[in-house]
């Protein structure tokens, strides 16, 4: 009869840290299903997750509209510092959408959920916009304290000061782009919404399956809220977001700054 191995994967793994384990060939076993278990089912989650939080948001996102559709984005500046080729690859989502033209109201629109989503406002009504200021805390952005200075008594949203919170935005942009390839910045970015946009199937099963194996891939390639923001943005200024009447359905939106 065998003598039982103590350290089983010594075997295999001779001085390995594997083979310092103090593991039975049985308990061996175990270990192994263990860990396929646990990196097999994490890339899952991981898709999973962006897949419910395109869904939520494609759901909410709508509620909160503005009635005009004229704004007009402000220009960037062409400056003579500019690198070809050099991509800004440190903007956050809001600076994104501005960048790439889509229509200021979507981006105000944005703005304001991820305000109430972080405990900062209370959007009590959308047709007017009526807004209850919420326990004051740090601000992480400057069109933050822009909004909360338009709220006018009984909560009414200065709609100038929304504007002007995206402009603010947009020199916060130009500073971080002075340098850098407007072009190939834009194309970056979209080609980032592309791909991720590819991985968002709405058939759960085909999602499922055809993700799998790139789940662990993309754990690493991606921030999941940052490019599902991004996203919706781009849909919601293209019109593909459903409407309904809580604010609140997009409530996963990012509390900061993108860090692609």
């Amino acid at each position: 009869m065998r003598a039982p191995e103590p350290h089983y994967f010594n075997r295999y793994f001779p001085g390995g840290i594997l083979g310092q384990l103090p593991l039975n060939k049985s308990q061996a076993i175990i270990f192994i299903l263990a860990m396929v278990a646990i990196f097999g089912a994490f890339p899952i989650f991981i898709m999973l997750s962006k897949h419910r939080a395109m869904i939520n948001a494609q759901d909410g996102l709508s509620a909160v509209n503005w009635d005009t559709d004229e704004w007009v984005s402000p220009k960037i500046q062409v400056g003579t510092f500019r690198k070809k080729g050099k991509i800004a690859k440190n903007l956050d989502p809001i600076e994104v959408g501005v960048l790439l033209n889509f229509p200021l109201n979507k981006i105000a629109s944005v703005m304001l959920i991820n305000m109430e989503r972080k405990g900062m406002i209370k959007i009590n009504s959308l047709n007017p916009i009526i807004i209850e200021e919420k326990t004051a805390m740090s601000l992480e952005n400057p069109y933050e304290g822009l909004i909360l200075s338009g709220i006018k008594p009984g909560g009414v949203l200065d709609e100038k000061v929304i504007e002007q919170a995206v402009k603010t935005t947009m020199m916060g942009l130009e500073q971080k782009i002075w340098d850098a390839d407007l072009e190939a910045t834009k194309k970056y970015y979209e080609s980032r919404i592309d791909k991720f946009e590819g991985t968002i199937q709405h058939n759960n099963e085909t999602f499922y399956y055809e993700n799998y194996r790139r789940g662990a891939k993309l754990l690493y390639e991606y921030s999941i809220d940052n490019d599902v923001e991004i996203l919706v943005i781009r849909q919601f200024a293209e019109g593909n977001v459903g409407y309904h009447t809580n604010a609140k359905a997009a409530g996963f939106l990012v509390d900061k700054s993108l860090e692609l």
